[in-house]
């Protein structure tokens, strides 16, 4: 190396270093802090209560009056409702939807009495005439009541009579009450209606007559027991 040489040789030196000392050193984000992972985690929120499902009513009774066969339920309200003059096929099937299958037997007829299907429901009996019905005068079909069980439900009327009742105290004042003697057994019977409902006048009745026609829930018993024995609707009379 040359004596001439030497200053530009530090020169380099010295200004490699100044540049060196004024560069900037690369700075890097520090680490965030350790946390609790139970404390620092997100609360999922807690899910809601499902809503409680409403009770549902269960069919209770079976009453009966002068125009309607009817399924309460457990807290009074209605759930089927069926008249004596709608096809008997589908008061049938409605009355299987809460009663089950029902019991038919057929019934030759004798006397008054036409043929028919009964179709029983334990003390509930529906009885499907063959002659077809003819409103407002020819029930399609109608119902003979024997105990206060329908397979499982209370019967009786829509009026809180019930078979087994005092039969005295539900006799009404009036006219309407009979009392006879069965010829097969010699039992002293007492029978009258009840939650009667008028009817129009019948075809070629006699305008001048004060009778009117109707319909009513009749109640049969046994007077020297003292008992209700059966209920039948809609038990008509149309006068002499």
């Amino acid at each position: 190396m040359t004596r001439g040489s030497l200053p530009g040789a530090l020169a380099a030196v010295a200004l490699l270093t100044l540049l060196t000392g004024c560069v900037a050193q690369p700075t890097f984000p520090s680490p965030p802090p350790a946390t609790d992972d139970a404390t620092e985690q997100t609360a999922l929120p807690s899910p809601s209560p499902s809503p409680t499902a409403p009770a549902v009513a269960s069919a209770e009774r079976v009453v009966i009056d002068s125009e309607h066969i009817t399924v309460l339920a457990d807290d009074g309200s209605e759930l089927a409702r069926y008249d004596y003059f709608q096809p008997t096929h589908e008061v049938v099937a409605g009355l299987s939807s809460y009663l089950g299958a029902p019991v038919d037997t057929w019934f030759e007829g004798h006397g008054e009495a036409p043929p028919a299907t009964y179709h029983e429901w334990g003390g509930l009996r529906l009885v499907d005439t063959v002659p077809e019905g003819e409103a407002p005068f020819y029930p399609e079909h109608w119902v003979r009541v024997t105990s206060t069980d329908a397979n499982g439900l209370f019967l009786g009327t829509a009026d809180g009579v019930a078979v087994g009742d005092d039969v005295e105290v539900l006799i009404p004042a009036g006219d309407d009450l009979y009392r006879w003697t069965t010829p097969e057994t010699g039992a002293a019977m007492v029978s009258f209606r009840i939650d009667l409902i008028e009817l129009p006048d019948l075809p070629g009745a006699d305008p001048n007559s004060s009778w009117s026609p109707s319909f009513g829930v009749v109640v049969v018993g046994d007077d020297a027991a003292g008992v209700v024995t059966f209920l039948s609707a809609p038990s008509a009379n149309f006068g002499a």
